[in-house]
């Protein structure tokens, strides 16, 4: 990341780079610590449903479906999100056939409070305006709300049946 997007004294140390298919593990790994830093309690094995992750993620990646960046810090990735575009009907609130949708937003606990999750987001969002999309969804942890809200996200009604 260039100087401005790091944000600390040693940003020069920080490099953005796209996803590669062959991120797929790191990016399944970013995954799985993300849902257990929220908390994140199933009756189902985390660990199964990180694996059927990792399943779904590699040919995404391999066709460009996901799309995302990796923060890297010397030789360690630190921090992601990806990107998905779905195919979604119009809405009073939009018009256009499609959605973005980010996910996996990830940073590691080491590099917690120095913007990196800022600058991936609104990377997120220049990369839906320049793909056309004016719609730009995600669930956001308790941790994340805040942020995503001085952004310019919103709250909505959205609710799950399981």
């Amino acid at each position: 990341m260039d100087s401005d997007e790091a944000g600390t004294a040693d940003r020069d140390a920080f490099r953005l780079r796209q996803v590669l298919v062959e991120d797929a593990e790191v990016i399944t790994s970013h995954r799985h610590r993300m849902f257990v830093d929220s908390g994140f309690e199933d009756p189902l094995d985390l660990q199964t449903k990180t694996a059927a992750f990792l399943e779904w993620l590699r040919p995404r990646l391999s066709s460009g479906y996901y799309h995302g960046w990796l923060v890297e810090h010397r030789s360690e990735t630190v921090a992601g999100p990806g990107t998905v575009t779905l195919d979604w009907p119009a809405h009073p609130r939009h018009l256009e056939p499609a959605r973005a949708y980010v996910l996996n937003v990830y940073v590691s606990p080491d590099f917690r409070g120095r913007g990196l999750a800022r600058r991936l987001t609104q990377r997120a969002l220049e990369e839906a305006n320049r793909r056309g999309l004016g719609t730009v969804v995600l669930h956001a942890s308790e941790l994340g709300k805040p942020l995503y809200e001085k952004i310019g996200f919103v709250r909505t009604n959205e609710m799950w049946f399981p």
